[in-house]
């Protein structure tokens, strides 16, 4: 208990001295000294020690006053103010200018590519002019001579071998003539069914023979060349596939097309029994 008792005085008294000193330097100031000014002295000066001379003239009034009077100072000339002007006219001018060279150039690009295509069709145009006026060439040509152009059966073909007085051929049929191509050569004696060739067309189908007649092909292109047409024929005779194969030279698509129809619509001899046989067809298309 005594030993708080003291702790609990010591405190009241710390507390108090700090008050104490707090309450000391607040009323304690310390004094302003402000530096005293020095002040003149008037002195009237005079012209001599007695005066009352009439040395000077007495100033005018107006003019003391005139003299005491402020004057105004002088207005100086406003600097002339600098123009503010604005580059948006002259930007949007440059603007239009590049848009119009562009514009032009445009245009000209235009120009240049219908130039050149206009060229490219007068060009088509004129190459197709030179081919009809060939073709019509040779069209005149071929009604001048007439009966004289033949196609791959313009002539009359030699029939197969036999004559009046053998009543029976070479052959697999019971009928006169030989087994073979009707339009073929007259010395086809083997008994296989492959024709010989003619003068102006041939075919081959080992084992088979035609029924009936090669058929034409119809056209009115005349141009000379061979056309050899691969074919496939059924056991009932019918060609079921043709197209144009090795050994043709002539690339005229009318003509073309004229012998694979040709080729189609051939028939020959029906078998019995066995698998469906190649063979081709060979028309040569001649001028005479």
């Amino acid at each position: 208990m005594k030993l708080e008792k003291s702790k609990i005085i010591g405190a009241i008294g710390t507390i108090t001295v700090h008050a104490l000193l707090l309450l000391v330097l607040l009323f304690m100031t310390l004094p302003n000294l402000e530096p005293e000014e020095e002040e003149g002295l008037a002195v009237a000066m005079g012209t001599d020690l007695t005066g009352g001379d009439d040395l000077f003239e007495p100033t005018p009034a107006s003019e003391v006053e005139g003299a005491e009077s402020l004057q105004p100072a002088p207005e100086q000339p406003a600097a002339p103010e600098e123009a503010l002007t604005q580059d948006l006219e002259e930007s949007v001018s440059m603007s239009d200018s590049k848009k119009k060279k562009e514009e032009e150039k445009r245009q000209k690009e235009l120009a240049e590519q219908k130039r050149k295509k206009e060229a490219e069709l007068a060009e088509q145009r004129r190459k197709e002019a030179e081919k009809k006026a060939i073709e019509d060439a040779k069209r005149k040509k071929a009604e001048e001579i007439g009966n004289r152009a033949k196609s791959v059966f313009g002539g009359s073909g030699s029939g197969g071998v036999g004559n009046d007085q053998a009543s029976a051929g070479i052959g697999d049929g019971g009928g006169k003539g030989s087994k073979g191509n009707p339009f073929g050569g007259t010395d086809s004696k083997s008994a296989d069914g492959a024709s010989k060739s003619g003068t102006n067309s041939s075919w081959s189908l080992a084992g088979r023979a035609l029924s009936g007649k090669l058929a034409e092909p119809s056209y009115s292109v005349y141009e000379e060349g061979k056309i050899v047409v691969q074919i496939i024929v059924d056991k009932s005779g019918s060609v079921i596939s043709a197209e144009c194969g090795a050994g043709t030279n002539l690339d005229n698509p009318t003509l073309r097309k004229a012998a694979v129809e040709a080729a189609r619509k051939t028939k020959f001899n029906a078998i019995r029994s066995g698998n469906n046989q190649s063979g081709t067809i060979t028309y040569n298309f001649k001028l005479e």
